[in-house]
């Protein structure tokens, strides 16, 4: 009996390990952008941060935010990336859109099946959009003309999808033809944009960045340009919760070189962190512990802790992210490696679930018992009843 007890308690423990196993990969892809974007940067910070507790991040260069959802839902394994608020919205409009009447292979089951759900795991910061003309002109926003040819980035990139926005909610006969500049948000050149104006080429350029970018910073201290204010910004947050009204005062950015020379009230989109549907929640949790660490800082536009933030998205948010962000992380991983931390959860886990099933079974089984036991007492009951009368 000694014997069979410790090769059962051997058994159980080896069938425990491998349940408790840990569930989450020890890497995953992570979508980013351009090598020389900030998105790309960024994924840069969360593979040195993740590396700490032995996770790897395969970082996968794309074009951006709307290339990163589209290969999220294409993704068969757990995947993570960045993806701007608006592209998000934009691409769920299309979806929820359906294919066109007649559209060759809308009926292939395959391709439904590719386009597989994605979660939010929150907010992490935001992208500030600038509105730059000549400082001759006279323009006063994209409201206040009649026509506009406006400079944009390329096709899915934060400037175009922004610019489209805001173009579909002018008020009054305005047209608007966007031009493509060259390059994307990050990469074109000051002097590019500036030729594009002067030539009247664009008669206004749409721009995304924070005011520290390289990009950014040149155009709003170029002596030439001014940022333009947005006349309804707070309207357009009201109706979006991936907008945010912010306001850059005079002298804001610079005030040695005072600027800007005026203040400009603005919009910025926020940035989500998009994971797939089924993303292993232990490494959602570090995810966000690393995103605190990144962006968790005070900002010109947003204070201390603002980020991540889970109320300024446009994609659900991630069961587990609702959690982290209800509680915390695990009380486990404040104290433990994450390795250790997540085996140690998983175990509790098994053990809390076969504990209340063994409860369950411990209840149950005396009544099956005494039950079997009553059907042969009274099963013997009636062969006695029949003995008697037999030998009556």
């Amino acid at each position: 009996m000694p014997r069979i007890a410790a090769l059962s308690a051997l058994l159980f423990g080896l069938f425990l390990f491998f349940l408790t196993k840990m569930t989450a990969p020890p890497e995953f892809d992570f979508l980013a952008g351009p090598q020389d974007s900030t998105f790309y940067s960024d994924a840069l910070r969360f593979k040195e941060i993740l590396g700490r507790d032995g996770v790897t991040l395969n970082i996968i260069e794309t074009r951006g935010s709307v290339e990163n959802l589209e290969r999220l839902r294409e993704a068969e394994g757990p995947t993570a990336g960045f993806v701007d608020a608006v592209g998000a919205i934009l691409l769920a409009e299309e979806a929820a859109e359906g294919p066109a009447a007649g559209d060759p292979g809308t009926d292939d089951p395959d391709e439904e099946e590719a386009a597989g759900p994605v979660t939010s795991l929150g907010a992490i910061y935001l992208q500030p959009a600038w509105l730059l003309t000549l400082a001759t002109a006279d323009v006063g926003g994209i409201e206040s003309m009649n026509e506009m040819r406006l400079g944009v980035g390329p096709e899915g990139s934060t400037s175009r999808l922004l610019a489209d926005l805001f173009a579909n909610y002018v008020q009054g006969d305005v047209r608007i033809e966007m031009v493509d500049m060259a390059g994307s948000d990050e990469v074109v050149e000051v002097e590019e944009i500036v030729d594009a104006l002067m030539s009247r080429q664009v008669q206004a350029v749409f721009v995304v960045g924070q005011p520290q970018n390289a990009l950014i910073d040149s155009l709003l201290r170029e002596p030439g340009l001014r940022a333009s204010s947005f006349r309804r910004s707070e309207a357009y947050a009201l109706h979006f919760p991936y907008l945010v009204p912010i306001r850059l005062p005079e002298g804001g950015h610079d005030l040695g070189e005072n600027v800007p020379p005026e203040a400009v009230n603005s919009l910025a989109a926020s940035t989500e962190l998009v994971v797939t549907d089924l993303f292993p929640p232990p490494l959602a949790d570090l995810l966000l512990q690393a995103t605190g660490e990144i962006y968790g800082g005070a900002s010109l536009f947003t204070e201390r802790d603002a980020f991540p933030n889970p109320d300024m998205v446009s994609i659900t948010l991630n069961s587990s992210a609702a959690r982290y962000y209800d509680s915390g992380p695990p009380f486990l991983r404040k104290y433990l490696p994450f390795q250790l931390a997540t085996w140690i959860d998983r175990f509790i886990m098994v053990v809390v679930a076969f504990g209340s099933v063994a409860i369950a079974l411990f209840s149950i089984v005396p009544r099956l018992i005494m039950m079997h036991l009553d059907r042969q007492l009274q099963a013997a009951y009636r062969r006695m009843e029949e003995v008697e009368k037999e030998r009556v």
